[in-house]
Parts: C-alpha cells; structure tokens; sequence
C-alpha cells in the first residue's frame, strides 16, 4: 500500500506540535535554557535572603522553584493554545486541514488536495517519525506532512506505509 487517502483534523495538528515539542532539538535547547536560567534566579533569590535559619532558605528555594515551575507551565499552556487557536481558524487552513491522498514512489511523495498538488523529492525531506497514532513525514524541522493511522484499514498497514517511506527516504539519503 503506497497510497493513502484520509482527513487532517484539528486533534491530528495538535498530536504533531505535542511531537514535534517533544522531539525538537530547538525546543530541548529551549527547555535547558529556560531551566537554567529559572534555577539561577532562584538561587540568586535564595541567597539574597539574609534572614532565617539554613533549613529555611533550603525550603525558600524548592517553594520558590516550584512558583516558577507552576508560572512556566501556565505561561507555556497559554501561549501554545493561542498559538493553536489562531493557527487552524479562518481560510488560512484551507490546504492543512481536510481531505489528503499521499502516495510514495521511490524517487517521491505526492500529496494531493483540495487546493494542492505537490512532490517532495526523498532526499530534500528531513525526516521519518512515526507513533501509536500518526506518521509523520517533515519537510522541514517544524513542517510535516500528518497522516493518522486510523485511516489504514488495519495496523499492519500502516506499518507497512511506514516501513516503504523509511526504505525510500533511507535510500535517497544514501545516494546523495
């Protein structure tokens, strides 16, 4: 099976960015910066405080730690549903969301829909991934193409599609 027809849907997006977040040198660069510069601030505030006992600023710092801890994640669930919502509103989604026919031929992948027809040569992609509920193909290191696995009539299918763009993409990388 090298040809797959099936809808893109909002939650299919989502499962991408929560993927793409997860795999993302960028975004892990990001993390250890932002860790970092939250426990330096949270030392430098510890050690500013001149008062109280060394139990009490080893205790200052964890509470403290964990204020900006519960602040990141609040600001970083806040930023990443508005970037979501204004993402997939409007006629802008128009070509991301609905109807896609993907087929895999050893020199490319074709992607087919409603507004769009388009190749992508193996070697110009940028990498295979795939999970228990999505396979994706990046065009680049924040792009990919999103398939769900529910749309293969079985696993073993889709499994298979998953195995055809590896072996295509693993050759073109080889011959370049």
């Amino acid at each position: 099976m090298n040809e797959i027809t099936y809808r893109v849907e909002i939650a299919d997006m989502k499962a991408f960015q929560r993927h793409h977040r997860r795999t993302s040198a960028a975004n892990r660069r990001l993390r250890i910066f932002l860790l970092l510069l939250i426990l330096g601030l949270d030392l430098d505030a510890t050690l500013r405080q001149e008062s109280g006992s060394v139990g009490y600023r080893v205790l200052y710092f964890f509470v403290l730690l964990g204020i900006y801890g519960l602040l990141f994640a609040i600001v970083s669930f806040v930023v990443n549903g508005i970037a979501q919502f204004r993402a997939y509103r409007g006629a802008e989604n128009r070509g991301i969301l609905g109807e896609h026919t993907i087929t895999l031929t050893p020199e490319a992948l074709h992607e087919r829909t409603a507004v769009n027809d388009s190749k992508a040569l193996w070697r110009g992609l940028f990498r295979v991934d795939g999970t228990l509920e999505h396979i994706f193909i990046f065009t680049q290191p924040n792009s990919a193409y999103v398939i769900p696995r529910r749309a293969f009539p079985s696993p073993a299918d889709s499994e298979q599609f998953l195995a055809t763009a590896r072996t295509y993409y693993e050759a073109a990388r080889q011959s370049t």
